[in-house]
């Protein structure tokens, strides 16, 4: 059985159909495939994207958090540092003024032992000779005791009142006799001037 030309056109027309049909369809699954992956990959960027920013927002709210706890600790230690620092600084100002009070007295001792050397007598000389020594030794100590405490003093001034403390505990360990005695506290009386400057013009720290 043979085809007319005719016949052979509208079978070459209609396959053309089938194959435009074919390639329309496939056209348009390609597009709903891309448009299904397009809002799938939207969908799963958005939801990236809550979860990014979610956690930077927990971060962040974290860090401030410990930001905020670690400045609270800084605060309470700068405040008990500050409160401790007072309290030394009054208690190294209240020993200065007794050490001051202390100098004074002891050059009005020195002053009624040079009035006892004057009117000689062996043995109240050598009676206010050995209570001036132990007054004096006493404040020494003390002195020392402070000096060594104050660690914001200047350096100069400390260690010009330590050498002259050594020089009056030279003096003060020498035996003090009725005949030296009045050489022996004239000396130590101008030592204690010298100290009693050199404690009036110290720096307290603070």
């Amino acid at each position: 059985m043979e085809f007319s030309t005719q016949e052979w056109a509208t079978a070459n027309e209609a396959v053309r159909e089938v194959h435009a049909i074919s390639r329309r369809v496939e056209k348009e699954e390609h597009e709903r495939t891309m448009a299904d992956l397009g809002r799938k990959h939207k969908t799963e960027i958005e939801r990236l994207r809550h979860e990014h920013e979610a956690r930077i927002a927990e971060l962040r709210s974290e860090y401030e958090h410990k930001e905020a706890v670690l400045l609270d600790r800084v605060m309470e230690d700068l405040d008990t540092v500050s409160a401790s620092s007072k309290m030394q600084m009054a208690r190294y100002a209240e020993e200065a003024a007794k050490l001051r009070t202390e100098v004074t007295e002891l050059k009005a001792q020195n002053q009624q032992l040079t009035t006892l050397l004057k009117d000689w007598s062996s043995e109240r000389a050598a009676q206010a000779a050995e209570q001036a020594v132990e007054s004096l030794l006493g404040y020494v100590k003390r002195l020392q005791r402070f000096i060594n405490a104050l660690s914001g003093a200047r350096a100069s001034t400390a260690e010009l009142l330590l050498s002259k403390l050594g020089e009056i505990q030279e003096g003060i360990n020498a035996k003090v006799t009725v005949e030296n005695a009045s050489t022996h506290f004239n000396r130590l009386s101008e030592e204690i001037r010298k100290l009693q400057s050199g404690v009036a013009g110290m720096t307290l720290p603070g």
